[in-house]
C-alpha cells in the first residue's frame, strides 16, 4: 500500500509541475503547488528509511554538490546585495532534496515505467493544447506562476503587421514550453527505435505531434537543441543497442518527415503554407530583430561584468541589475538578464562556480553513458530507453542553456532536477542488475560444474 501511495504522489508531482502555479509566503519565499505532494514523497522516503527498507547514503555527487553549494554562498555572501541571494540559495537546496529523493528511489521504488507514463501523459496534454492555441489564436490554457491568476502574457510575434499567437502550453512564456518539450521528446524518440513493430508506428505519430508543437513555439534556440538532443538520440542507438546499423533504417528515418509534410500540405494547403513561410522568416531573422539586438547588448554587459568580478562574481540573485547598469543601450525595461545560464553563473559565482556547475550537470551524463556502456547487457528495454533518453535530454538541454534563461524559473528548474536525480537513481540501478546477473551467472555456473563430476563417477 505504501507504494501505491508514494507512485500516487509522484505521478501527482510530476503532473503539478505542468502548472507551475506558487505562492509567496514571505518576501523572496513562494509554496508552488507541486511542493505539496513533493513533501509527501519527503515523508515517504523518511518512513521507509526509519523502517530499514532503504539505506540513505552519501555519494561522490552529494559531497560535490556540497562543495558547489558552499562556493555558492560564499560568493553571495561577499556579493552585492545577500539579501537577493537568499531566495536562489534557497532555490538549489530547494533542487538538492529533489535529486536526493530521486537517487534513492527511481529503478527501485520509483519504476522506470512510472517515470515515462508521468512524463509521457505531460507529452500528450501540452502538445494537443498547444495545437488548439494555435488554431484558436489564443494562449487558452496557460497559467501565471500565482494563485489566482489564470491567464498568461500571451506569447505572440509580428509577422507581416499582424501578431501570430506561438504555443505555449500550460506555460506563461512559450521558451518555457518549447524547452520543456527539448528535455522530454528524446525520451519518446528512444521508444521509436526500441519499440516492437506493432507500437513503432503510434511512437512516431506521437513523437510528430510533439515536433509540430514544437515548431508552433517559433523558438529558434529550442529548435536548434532539439536537433542536437535528436541527434543524440541516434548516436547513442548505434553506439549501445547496434540499432540503426541498416542503411533502410536510416532512409526511412529521414524521409519520413518529409512524407508526413507532404500529406499534411495536401490535407492543409493554406494553413500549412502560412506557417511553413512563418517558421522561414522566424528563422531568417535570427540575427536581425529587436530581440537578437538586446541580447547581444545583454551578452556585452555579461562579459564586462564577469571582467570586473571574475573570481567570486556579484553573489546569487545580483547579475541582472549588474549587468543592466553596465550597458547603456539596455532598456530598463526589459524583464529578463542575460540569455545564457553559463554567463550568468559566471557573473555570479565567478569562473570557479561556472566550472562547478558544469561539472555538475554533466556528471549525471558521463553516469548514464558508463551505465550504459558497461551493465545494458541483460536489462529490461524499457531501462534502456528511459537511459538513451537521457543522452538527448541532456545535449538538448546543455545546448539550450547557451541562448536560454529559463533554467532558473519554476517551470523549469524543478523538473531539471528530479531529471539529474532520476539519471543517477537509474544509472544505480543498471549497476545493480547487472551485477546481480552477474552473480546469478557465477553461481550457474559453479552449480553446473559441481554436477559434471557427479554424473561422471555415476
Amino acid at each position: 500500500m505504501d507504494k501505491k501511495l508514494e507512485n500516487f504522489l509522484f505521478f501527482t508531482f510530476f503532473m503539478t509541475l505542468m502548472a507551475p502555479l506558487s505562492m509567496e509566503v514571505s518576501p523572496g519565499f513562494r509554496i508552488y503547488l507541486f511542493d505539496f505532494p513533493l513533501f509527501g514523497l519527503y515523508v515517504c522516503l523518511f518512513m521507509r528509511a526509519c523502517m530499514h527498507r532503504v539505506q540513505l547514503s552519501l555519494g561522490a555527487f552529494d559531497f560535490f554538490f556540497l562543495l558547489f553549494y558552499a562556493w555558492n554562498f560564499y560568493c553571495s555572501l561577499n556579493g552585492e546585495n545577500f539579501t537577493n541571494s537568499i531566495p536562489w540559495l534557497w532555490l538549489w537546496l530547494h533542487g538538492y532534496l529533489i535529486i536526493f529523493y530521486m537517487r534513492h528511489t527511481v529503478g527501485s521504488f520509483i519504476s522506470e515505467r512510472l517515470l515515462f507514463t508521468a512524463l509521457g501523459l505531460s507529452l500528450i496534454i501540452e502538445p494537443g493544447l498547444a495545437i488548439i492555441q494555435t488554431v484558436t489564436q489564443s494562449s487558452v490554457g496557460a497559467v501565471q506562476q500565482y494563485f489566482g491568476v489564470l491567464k498568461a502574457r500571451e506569447s505572440g510575434w509580428l509577422y507581416e503587421g499582424s501578431r501570430v499567437t506561438r504555443a505555449q502550453g500550460t506555460f506563461m512564456h512559450t521558451n518555457f514550453f518549447g524547452n520543456w518539450l527539448v528535455m522530454l521528446m528524446p525520451f519518446l524518440q528512444a521508444r521509436i527505435t526500441g519499440s516492437d513493430q506493432k507500437f513503432r508506428g503510434k511512437y512516431t505519430l506521437w513523437w510528430f505531434g510533439c515536433l509540430a508543437s514544437l515548431i508552433l513555439t517559433l523558438s529558434r534556440a529550442n529548435w536548434m537543441a532539439f536537433l542536437l538532443g535528436s541527434l543524440a538520440v541516434l548516436f547513442a542507438e548505434r553506439r549501445y543497442r547496434k540499432l540503426w546499423s541498416s542503411k533502410r533504417r536510416w532512409a526511412a528515418y529521414l524521409i519520413t518527415p518529409f512524407l508526413i509534410i507532404g500529406m499534411s500540405y495536401a490535407l492543409f494547403p493554406e494553413e500549412v503554407g502560412f506557417f511553413t513561410e512563418l517558421v522561414y522568416a522566424r528563422a531568417e531573422r535570427t540575427f536581425d530583430d529587436k530581440s537578437s539586438t538586446i541580447r547581444s547588448d545583454l551578452l556585452i554587459g555579461a562579459w564586462t561584468v564577469l571582467g570586473e568580478n571574475y573570481v567570486t562574481g556579484v553573489g546569487f540573485g545580483n547579475s541582472k541589475i549588474m549587468i543592466i547598469e553596465s550597458n547603456p543601450f539596455i532598456p530598463s525595461w526589459f524583464r529578463a538578464t542575460v540569455h545564457n545560464i553559463y554567463l550568468i553563473v559566471a557573473t555570479e559565482t565567478g569562473i570557479l562556480g561556472c566550472v562547478l556547475f558544469l561539472m555538475l550537470n554533466l556528471w549525471p551524463l558521463f553516469k548514464i553513458m558508463k551505465a550504459l556502456r558497461y551493465y545494458s547487457n541483460g536489462l529490461p528495454r524499457e531501462t534502456l530507453d528511459n537511459a538513451i533518453g537521457f543522452i538527448g535530454c541532456f545535449v538538448g538541454l546543455g545546448f539550450a542553456m547557451l541562448w536560454y534563461v529559463g533554467m532558473f524559473n519554476e517551470s523549469e528548474f524543478p523538473l531539471i532536477m528530479l531529471l539529474l536525480g532520476s539519471a543517477l537513481g537509474i544509472s544505480a540501478s543498471m549497476k545493480r542488475r547487472a551485477q546481480a546477473v552477474q552473480k546469478e551467472n557465477r553461481l550457474a555456473r559453479a552449480a553446473a560444474s559441481n554436477l559434471i563430476p557427479q554424473a561422471v563417477q555415476a
